[in-house]
C-alpha cells in the first residue's frame, strides 16, 4: 500500500465514500429510514456491489446492518473533538462493533504487489464484512479521523472533513453551521436577559 500524501488526505477515497453512503441511509429530519425493509437493504447492497444480485440476505443481516450503522454514527461523532458524548455511549458502540467484527471476520489475502482484506463469509453474510474492510482501509490510510458526523443533533449526517486542519464539525456550513450558530446566539442572548448584571 502506498502511504497517502497530506494533500491526498483532504479527499475521500472509495472506502470513505462507501462508509459515508452506508451511514447516511439513517433517518433524520431530512430523510426517512432507507433500510425500512429487507428488499431495500438488498437493493442498496447490490447497487454498491457488496453482494451479487442472486445473493440472499436475512432479517438478521438487516438487524446487524442497522446496529453497525448506529455504532458508526457514535464513533464518527467522537471524531468531533468538542463533541459532548457520554463515555458509556462510546463504550457501548465500541462493544457493538467488536461483536460485529467477530460475526463478520476478515481474511488477509497477500499477493506479490498487494494486500487485501476480504470477508471470510460468503454471499449476503459477506456484505457487512466488506464495509468493515473499508473501515480498516480508512484507518490504515490515515483517513479514519476525518470521517465525522454532523454536530447538528437534528442532522448527524456523516461527512468527510476536507479542512486542512481537520477541524470541521458540520456536514455543511449552510444550513447546519448557520443553524447551530443561530442556536448558540439565542442561548447567549437568553442567558444575558436572565442575568443582566453579568
Amino acid at each position: 500500500m502506498v502511504s497517502p500524501t497530506p494533500t491526498s488526505l483532504l479527499q475521500p477515497d472509495a472506502a470513505a465514500e462507501l462508509v459515508l453512503s452506508f451511514v447516511n441511509t439513517r433517518p433524520n429530519k431530512l430523510q426517512p429510514e432507507q433500510f425500512d425493509h429487507l428488499q431495500a437493504l438488498q437493493q442498496w447492497l447490490v447497487q454498491h456491489q457488496l453482494i451479487g444480485s442472486s445473493d440472499q440476505i436475512t432479517e438478521t443481516d438487516l438487524e446487524e446492518a442497522k446496529h453497525l450503522r448506529s455504532a458508526l454514527v457514535v464513533l464518527l461523532l467522537s471524531h468531533l473533538n468538542d463533541a459532548e458524548m457520554e463515555a458509556s455511549e462510546l463504550q457501548q458502540a465500541t462493544e457493538s462493533l467488536q461483536r460485529l467484527t467477530r460475526n463478520h471476520p476478515l481474511v488477509t489475502l497477500i499477493s506479490s504487489g498487494d494486500v487485501q482484506l476480504v470477508p471470510h463469509n460468503q454471499g449476503g453474510r459477506a456484505a457487512l464484512g466488506r464495509i468493515l474492510a473499508a473501515i480498516t482501509e480508512l484507518v490504515l490510510s490515515g483517513r479514519w479521523n476525518r470521517m465525522k458526523a454532523c454536530r447538528n443533533d437534528t442532522c448527524q449526517t456523516a461527512f468527510y472533513d476536507r479542512t486542512r486542519n481537520g477541524a470541521g464539525t458540520f456536514c455543511s456550513q449552510n444550513p447546519c453551521g448557520a443553524m447551530m450558530a443561530m442556536r448558540a446566539y439565542r442561548k447567549r442572548k437568553q442567558e444575558m436577559q436572565q442575568d443582566p448584571g453579568s
